[in-house]
């Protein structure tokens, strides 16, 4: 619930590129502007999250810790959650940096998006 000119920041994850644009009403870029304002929303903003190289350097950390958690299953819960976040770390972290370097020179990957929305009425006027 929300009331008239109330401000939502939402996210929405995405790990496929965009195509068909702009006519590609199912991925989150244009899907969450469309339901918003048929909601009586307006849409301030919507913002890419990620790119290309921080997609796949999130899909090879997740996928890799997905499997050392299998084949570590004779570890101690705890003990395994430790292997895997020395792992997972400083991985997620050499991706991130190739993320902020290279995701922007594809424009149609993200690992997801960020809107800001007002309901009804005019940004401005608030």
């Amino acid at each position: 619930m929300l009331r008239p000119k109330g401000w939502v920041i939402l996210t929405a994850p995405m790990s496929w590129g965009l195509h068909y644009e702009p006519y590609d009403f199912w991925r989150p870029r244009y899907s969450l502007r469309r339901m918003l304002e048929y909601r009586g929303f307006q849409v301030v903003r919507i913002e890419k999250v990620g790119g290309l190289f921080s997609l796949i350097g999130s899909r090879l950390v997740e996928g890799i810790g997905l499997e050392m958690w299998r084949k570590l299953k004779w570890l101690p819960r705890k003990l395994r959650h430790g292997v895997i976040l020395l792992f997972s770390i400083p991985n997620s972290l050499v991706f991130a940096l190739i993320g902020d370097l290279f995701d922007r020179f594809v424009s149609t990957d993200a690992i997801g998006y960020a809107v800001e929305t007002i309901k009804g009425g005019d940004a401005d006027s608030c």
